[in-house]
């Protein structure tokens, strides 16, 4: 399919989502949401930003404790590099994968230090966040299907996402027993991409094929030699799962204290389900951050559970607004910033 049919389709996605969105949210209505929301307890709201804020910080150590495996580096240091791919990987629809390159791109004009090797951190870092998710998604799956009555189309995509990831799984397990990439299968695709017509700029900066060749082969060494090295580490690794699941533990507390700002009282297993199956659903459609639809689910998913549409409406915005507040506007100055920092 062409770029430009693509970016079509993804403009009308965006906007047909928008609009079931503002139709759900004016069939509750915006006064009803204003209402509820003028009404909050701003000191649940603050205790909110910092769980969020906790997030961010718990998921820098996690990132932290990989880097410094490679390379010394510094908490604090490395700490804007990861809200700069955050902010990246938000804005960007789509696998949003731009920001674990960048974040290698930047640690690498950090510490002067091969952005191979930083690459391998990001690849293991967001490998283990996927365990932790994927865990906690099939839970919430099963506990949704079984135990929650809920709208035939949500049911249904929330079946057919249970089946594709433990085919996922399964897939993965026998490709890893069955396939083995040696260096001819891997000479034989730079060659094509060397070679295609399209990729001028590949032959203007290495003018043999053999050069370029050396080059992409000696950065998968680097990345594949790393990311071997920290996958040993069983403690490093061990830990960082566990941290994964301790950055949704505050995920899901900050949307906890959101409820307790309106004056609800819901049960943690709830935000559990209900914030986790909405994320899930957002990663499979190339939307930015799973603008749209990631609010949408929240509402349908707080109302099967037996919410009130006001207080399900003013949870889902304030809570993508305090996720957007970092990941968009912190992340966006981090950018700046680095940008500035390194010329």
């Amino acid at each position: 399919m062409k770029k430009s049919v693509k970016k079509i389709l993804r403009i009308i996605s965006f906007i047909a989502v928008l609009g079931i969105l503002y139709s759900i949210l004016r069939g509750i209505g915006f006064i009803n949401i204003y209402n509820t929301l003028k009404a909050a307890d701003i000191k649940y709201i603050i205790f909110s930003l910092l769980s969020a804020f906790a997030l961010f910080l718990t998921w820098n150590y996690k990132w932290f404790l990989l880097v410094k495996e490679v390379k010394k580096a510094k908490f604090l240091q490395i700490f804007p590099i990861l809200m700069a791919g955050s902010f990246i990987n938000t804005t960007t629809p789509g696998a949003k994968v731009g920001g674990e390159p960048l974040r290698a791109y930047y640690l690498s004009r950090q510490y002067k230090f091969e952005k191979s090797k930083f690459f391998a951190t990001t690849i293991l870092d967001r490998a283990i966040n996927s365990i932790a998710f994927a865990a906690l998604s099939v839970f919430s799956i099963l506990f949704v299907i079984v135990y929650i009555d809920i709208e035939v189309w949500i049911k249904t995509i929330l079946e057919v996402i249970l089946v594709l990831l433990f085919l996922t799984i399964i897939g993965g397990l026998v490709l890893r027993q069955k396939i083995k990439l040696e260096k001819r299968h891997i000479t034989i695709i730079l060659t094509k991409i060397y070679y295609f017509y399209l990729f001028k700029i590949i032959r203007k900066k290495f003018n043999t094929y053999k050069k370029f060749e050396n080059y992409i082969i000696k950065k998968l060494d680097n990345i594949i030699n790393t990311f071997k090295k920290l996958i040993k580490q069983e403690k490093v690794f061990k830990k960082d799962l566990l941290l994964s699941f301790g950055m949704w533990f505050f995920n899901y507390l900050g949307t906890f204290f959101i409820f307790k700002a309106l004056g609800y009282n819901i049960s943690f297993l709830a935000v559990i389900i209900v914030i986790t199956l909405s994320m899930l659903v957002g990663s499979l459609f190339a939307l930015p951050g799973g603008m749209g639809i990631i609010e949408t689910i929240m509402i349908s998913l707080y109302l099967s559970f037996g919410i009130s549409s006001g207080i399900a409406a003013t949870v889902a915005v304030i809570d993508r607004f305090i996720f957007y507040f970092y990941s968009i506007l912190l992340g966006g100055i981090c950018l700046i910033y680095l940008n500035i920092k390194h010329k």
